[in-house]
């Protein structure tokens, strides 16, 4: 953390991806007092959205929106070919994607940036910015 801490703003940037399924449903429902409400809902899921992006200098670059789960050759892919154009201009990646930095490619990739991998939950990032 302290080295976020000593790092300038405009040098930071923050991946993150998420997805939602397409089938998301309020578990909860209204009605009066008395009778109970039962509802149908899907048991399984038809597709899923799925986003990465980068917050760089309070704006979001790259975002990238696919069907499908991410996993680490989209994550790589993602990384390579869409980042790597403008990833030049800070030097210091936070993310808290663990399992995707383990690959020699994107350790080798990062490394001719001369970029620092800070690899933190998103509460540790909150509590620090």
């Amino acid at each position: 953390m302290e080295t976020i801490k000593t790092k300038p703003i405009d040098s930071l940037i923050y991946l993150d991806e998420s997805g939602i399924d397409d089938n998301e449903e309020y578990p909860y429902a209204w009605s009066k007092k008395g009778p109970r409400i039962y509802a149908l809902k899907p048991g399984k899921r038809q597709k899923r959205l799925s986003i990465i992006s980068a917050l760089h200098e309070n704006t979001l670059k790259a975002p990238f929106v696919f069907e499908g789960s991410c996993n680490r050759e989209v994550f790589e892919t993602y990384l390579l070919e869409f980042c790597f154009q403008w990833l030049n201009q800070a030097k210091l990646l936070l993310w808290i994607m663990r399992a995707f930095i383990r690959t020699e490619k994107l350790r080798l990739s990062l490394k001719a940036l001369d970029a620092i991998c800070f690899i933190c939950p998103l509460i540790h990032l909150i509590l620090t910015l």
